[in-house]
């Protein structure tokens, strides 16, 4: 195992239109937006203004059905409650910190069974009537049929990977719903054997031993949001000699840790450069990108690298040239020159061996116990987001949501129609008049007329165009095709 990983190995034990032309078709096109700015409901105009978050009711409805002032107070309640949420969720998190995770001890238990293994079969007890049973196999087909079924039984070995979350000294409930693979984003388990040591398990013929050992001895397990977690891993294979197993943890982590490089470090003085080794990539330090962040302003603020008239222009020095390799930088842009430094956290490494003769000559080798540290979620994060977390929650509110919508919209449709009722009932005459004007006002908007227009047809020589003719066809053409 990786001495540079936090893991740590226990004692081991056995828990587990267009405008162009005035024609009918323009006008008939314009006229539901006339309408509706006469108050007459159209429902093309409504779906063109009313959005599908607006969920609010007209104005004037109060005054018709008192009862719609119990949606608007519930309303008002909710954009109250949330901004309250909101604000106390912002309070508890600046008084605990920008993570809510902490580190707990998770017990990995790594194990395997055997099965058909030569030690298994020569301890069989022996059958009392073997001699009489010998004696009647007196024809060769029952000889040969008894030595195929002793043949079928393929040696085999199953490796198990499993792990729990040790409870906390003086908690008083266990902590459930967290099981082992949900603390990893993937584990690779790779098998280092001889593609030809075995026998039971030979390698297909005209394939390359190289290829098909790097090919066949590599599992991985990796998280996919379809897959539920478990409690441990089960990786079975045939084979009747002992297997070297490389098995990598990625851990799962709520904040994105990154590894320094060897230069970064150093010339944040992280590191000594006596203690860097001379293949080494990384220093083994791990942070945030804010905290690294954090750790170059002190250091331009320290070394007093920043110009005098222009506090964000950084001049680096000597050892911040080297490392970044610009003399002079903007420091909002520290995130570029940072990414070449910031390499991803190493991943926790076991290294197992498959005994197929298990010390006790049983069918179970006792389990190697390892401790590490992973980072947990606690109670206040999991109450407080756990809403927030629930798929099925949030599709019913979309659905609530929707039926509200469409509600409100026929509500809306229908308190435009009682207004546009309503001021016919009280003076059609008036009415029409703002009906027809509103209209002539549409048809001049799509035709591109404005009211300058007016203006210039009062002149008698704006009628003695060329356009007139071409008019008079079109119009006594579209008469005679309408007399028709």
């Amino acid at each position: 195992m990786d001495a540079s990983t936090s893991i740590k190995r226990k004692t081991s034990h056995t828990t587990g239109l267009g405008p162009a032309a005035l024609s009918t078709a323009t006008a008939v096109t314009s006229l539901p937006t006339a309408l509706a700015s006469t108050g007459l409901p159209s429902n093309a105009h409504a779906a063109k203004k009313i959005r599908v978050t607006d969920r609010q009711l007209p104005e004037d409805l109060a005054s018709v059905v008192p009862e719609s002032r119990m949606l608007s107070d519930l309303q008002a309640f909710e954009k109250k409650l949330d901004a309250t949420i909101l604000r106390k969720r912002l309070e508890v998190q600046e008084a605990k910190g920008s993570s809510f995770a902490t580190q707990r001890t998770l017990r990995i238990f790594v194990s395997n069974l055997v099965a058909n293994q030569a030690h298994q079969l020569d301890d069989e007890p022996a059958d009392p009537t073997a001699d009489a049973k010998q004696s009647t196999a007196t024809t060769l087909a029952e000889a040969i049929a008894e030595v195929n079924a002793k043949a079928v039984l393929v040696p085999s070995w199953t490796l198990r990977i499993e792990g729990r979350l040790l409870e906390l000294p003086y908690s008083k409930k266990p902590t459930v719903g967290h099981k082992f693979t949900s603390f990893f984003e993937s584990i690779v388990v790779e098998l280092l054997r001889d593609p030809k040591a075995s026998a039971t398990d030979p390698t297909p013929a005209g394939t390359d031993l190289a290829t098909q050992a790097q090919r066949s001895q590599v599992t991985e397990w990796r998280r996919s949001g379809a897959q539920p977690d478990t409690d441990g891993l089960e990786i079975k294979r045939t084979g009747d000699v002992d297997v070297p197993v490389r098995i990598v943890l990625t851990p799962r982590t709520s904040v994105h840790q990154f590894q320094l490089s060897c230069e970064l470090a150093y010339m944040l003085g992280l590191t000594d450069q006596a203690s860097q080794s001379a293949t080494a990539q990384t220093s083994g330090i791990t942070m945030t990108k804010l905290q690294v962040i954090t750790q170059v302003w002190h250091y331009v603020r320290q070394h007093k690298l920043q110009d005098a008239v222009d506090p964000q222009r950084i001049h680096s020095n000597e050892p911040m040239q080297r490392v970044f390799g610009v003399q002079d930088w903007s420091f909002p842009l520290v995130s570029h020159l940072l990414r070449p430094h910031l390499l991803p956290p190493p991943p926790a490494v076991i290294h197992y061996t498959v005994q197929v003769r298990p010390d006790d000559g049983g069918q179970q080798t006792a389990p190697q116990v390892y401790d590490l540290q992973v980072d947990f979620d606690d109670l206040m994060r999991s109450r407080g987001f756990g809403y927030h977390r629930a798929t099925h929650v949030h599709s019913q509110i979309s659905r609530v949501d929707d039926q509200l919508t469409t509600l409100i919209r026929a509500i809306q449709n229908s308190q435009q129609k009682r207004r546009f009722l309503q001021g016919f009932a009280e003076d059609p005459a008036r009415f029409i008049h703002r009906w027809t004007a509103a209209q002539a006002r549409e048809l001049d908007t799509i035709a591109q007329e404005r009211s300058d227009l007016s203006e210039v047809a009062r002149k008698s020589k704006y009628f003695q165009d060329s356009w007139v003719d071409e008019a008079v066809l079109y119009y006594l053409s579209t008469q005679s095709q309408n007399q028709a």
